[in-house]
């Protein structure tokens, strides 16, 4: 596996990630775990760590809606890895957990799947 290959496929799924948090209800995703719903912030208030949506990055929609179309055509066990580590943000060693897989195997998942996403024709040309 290419490392450069596969942190390009994770910068476009962290890119995805943002924007289906951002339009949940156009993915079906949810925008939180319960947990986190449930927390409602006065006027001003953060979680330690978390930053303002001001902060955030900007978010390519139209590489985030291709990276969608990508997503669900994957094979279902990377598919949950995915969604799991990018959309519910579960700590690595529950998912592995939950889904019946070694923490390794599931990082290989992962790292497969940002691969093929790298690699996939399902890429925007950007004007250089």
């Amino acid at each position: 596996m290419s490392s450069a290959k596969i942190e390009r496929g994770q910068e476009r799924f962290e890119n995805w990630a943002n924007w289906s948090l951002a339009h949940s209800s156009k993915t079906g995703y949810p925008k939180a775990c319960a947990f986190a719903r449930m927390y409602r912030a006065d006027a001003g208030d953060t979680w330690e760590g978390i930053e303002p949506d001001e902060s955030r990055p900007a978010v390519d929609e139209d590489d985030a809606d291709l990276v969608e179309s990508f997503v669900r055509r994957l094979p279902l066990s990377n598919r949950r890895c995915v969604l799991a580590f990018y959309i519910a943000r579960e700590a690595p060693v529950v998912s592995a957990r939950r889904f019946g897989l070694s923490r390794q195997r599931f990082y290989a998942l992962l790292d497969e799947a940002a691969e093929w996403l790298a690699e996939s024709a399902c890429k925007i040309s950007r004007p250089e």
